[in-house]
């Protein structure tokens, strides 16, 4: 396995944190590869057609870009945004959930070592097996064609699929999907075998609570799931994670009250004191009704075509999935 990580030009802290963490986390028999983040500029300069935002445009072409530099190889591709963080575990978790795949026979093609559920009442639950895993010592390797999982910061792309998966991500045409979207669209379409590893072995840099591709009016959402990933990852810091969520406001609301004892419901039980504070902390915020989420549930269909109909738009300017120099 070949690990690509995306990474903007502008984004020099980013590349630096992620770096120090990949020189303590990777071996170096194992490939590292910086993949140039496509621009918003550049997607505007070349008039890339499609229904999502620019940034998003630029993102879904940065994927691409880094499936086309894996084909250099014939390993495996850990593709990784730049907010990724490796933990000591993340590297023989991923080995061994590619082993148990193969020990059963399972194919896959994209394995999702990072997700993010869309609502509350997913977080809590996805909190739930991660802990009945650890205490069972168990990791599993969920066919996710039958979830609803967002986010694209790490995954794995099978050796032998990573053309197939550049060529489906590209047959949009226009791009009118991110790319979390599109992956979960073919998922869900029975086009890409896609798995995902419970516990989430990799996590994110607590440097990386900005998103670079949501808007400002989603900084605080941004926040919270940034939080909630450190927190369902297979190691964390609790107190860090708690701290970094200090300047969330509280609310007495006893309405929202109620809804977040609701959502905790299943977990209130069983879980230590601290974590349940930071979920009450992130739940209290996501309860309000003035509260602008990073999702909604309107993802693309998955019956819908795997291309455009009708009049074929303009293709996405080779130059920008084509690799560069780092």
């Amino acid at each position: 396995m070949q690990i690509h990580y995306i990474n903007l030009d502008s984004q020099t802290l980013r590349r630096e944190v992620l770096l120090r963490n990949l020189s303590r986390m990777v071996p170096p028999q194992v490939g590292l590869h910086r993949v140039r983040a496509v621009t918003a500029d550049e997607v505007r300069t070349q008039a890339v057609p499609g229904a999502i935002r620019d940034v998003e445009k630029a993102c879904c072409l940065s994927h691409a870009r880094a499936l086309a530099q894996s084909l250099a190889h014939a390993d495996h591709a850990l593709i990784l945004e730049d907010d990724a963080h490796l933990l000591p575990e993340s590297l023989p978790a991923i080995e061994h959930a590619m082993a148990q795949l193969a020990q059963r026979q399972e194919a896959w093609q994209i394995l999702y070592v990072q997700v993010m559920p869309v609502c509350p009442e997913h977080m809590v639950e996805m909190l739930r097996i991660r802990q009945a895993c650890l205490r069972q010592h168990l990791q599993l390797q969920p066919d996710t064609r039958h979830m609803v999982l967002a986010g694209a910061c790490a995954y794995v792309v099978q050796a032998g699929a990573k053309q197939a998966l550049l060529d489906a991500l590209l047959a949009q045409g226009a791009l009118d999907h991110p790319v979390d979207a599109r992956y979960w669209q073919l998922a869900r379409a029975g086009h890409l075998q896609a798995r995902a590893v419970f516990p989430l072995p990799v996590s994110v840099a607590a440097e990386a609570q900005t998103s670079q591709i949501q808007s400002p009016s989603k900084a605080q959402a941004s926040l919270i799931w940034n939080a909630w990933m450190r927190l369902a990852a297979q190691s964390r810091d609790l107190a860090q994670i708690e701290a970094d969520l200090a300047e969330l406001p509280a609310d007495d609301d006893p309405a929202v009250a109620a809804r977040v004892q609701a959502w905790l419901a299943p977990i209130a039980q069983t879980h230590e004191a601290q974590e349940l504070r930071i979920m009450a902390r992130m739940l209290t915020c996501m309860a309000r009704p003035d509260f602008v989420s990073l999702f909604t549930m309107s993802w693309p269909d998955a019956s819908a075509p795997s291309a455009p109909q009708g009049a074929a738009p303009a293709p996405v300017p080779a130059t920008l999935v084509k690799p560069t120099q780092a």
